[in-house]
């Protein structure tokens, strides 16, 4: 998934920003799925808790259960 960013000189901290806020809602997702959390409670609660923009948060946590889909229906094959 590719996200489109207008970077301008001088807003390498708003980059760095928007990478850790990413990186904190993909764990939280991830530390909530592991914690037997239904999907969509988890989609709810970490984006409305999240510093982004609704819609990115939304399609970073879609990104994140997801995998963990995939994950789940393939750790029987190996």
């Amino acid at each position: 998934m590719l996200f489109g960013l207008d970077i301008y000189t001088g807003s390498d901290d708003n980059l760095l920003t928007g990478c850790l806020e990413a990186r904190r809602i993909r764990n939280e997702t991830n530390r909530l799925g592991r914690a037997g959390w239904d999907w969509s409670k988890i989609k709810s609660s970490v984006v409305d808790n999240a510093n982004h923009l609704k819609n990115t948060s939304q399609l970073i946590v879609d990104r994140a259960l997801g995998e963990i889909e995939t994950y789940h229906d393939n750790k029987d094959d190996g």
